[in-house]
């Protein structure tokens, strides 16, 4: 997504709020909206650059598309009524939340991504297969990391 003001991280909020904004159109689902309400609003990923591929809300610290393979933050995806965290690579071994509530998702998103973060400023960035594994609540029917 280039923004109109593509230095400016609240500029490519506002236009990704703007385009998924009710009514949705057929390839936009209620979900994606109601993902981006509660992203937009957390602290951290509000500093950061969103881009929305398909149906995953990514992020990252530039708007230069090819420096962002080395960030690896995680993603959130949302289908209908149904959301999703999960680090890269992408792949069901790599789920970390599937969720009903997209601030739930966006929680753990940011717990990761902080994680993330703090490996990536201390220079000693964990491998992904060193992050947690999944579990499933029985009483909740979500997945979260343990």
């Amino acid at each position: 997504m280039e923004a109109e003001t593509s230095g400016d991280v609240s500029g490519w909020w506002q236009d990704l709020l703007d385009q998924h904004r009710p009514p949705h159109a057929d390839h936009y689902t209620a979900s994606m909206w109601e993902l981006l309400q509660a992203a937009s609003h957390d602290p951290l990923l509000s500093t950061l650059y969103p881009t929305i591929s398909t149906t995953m809300l990514t992020f990252s610290c530039t708007n230069d598309f090819n420096a962002r393979d080395d960030e690896r933050f995680p993603v959130i995806g949302a289908a209908e009524h149904q959301f999703g965290v999960s680090v890269l690579p992408i792949s069901e071994d790599n789920i970390r939340l599937v969720t009903a509530d997209p601030t739930e998702a966006v929680e753990l998103a940011v717990r990761l991504l902080r994680e993330r973060l703090d490996a990536l400023n201390s220079n000693s960035a964990a491998p992904l297969d060193e992050q947690p594994s999944t579990n499933t609540s029985p009483s909740t029917g979500t997945t979260e990391a343990s």
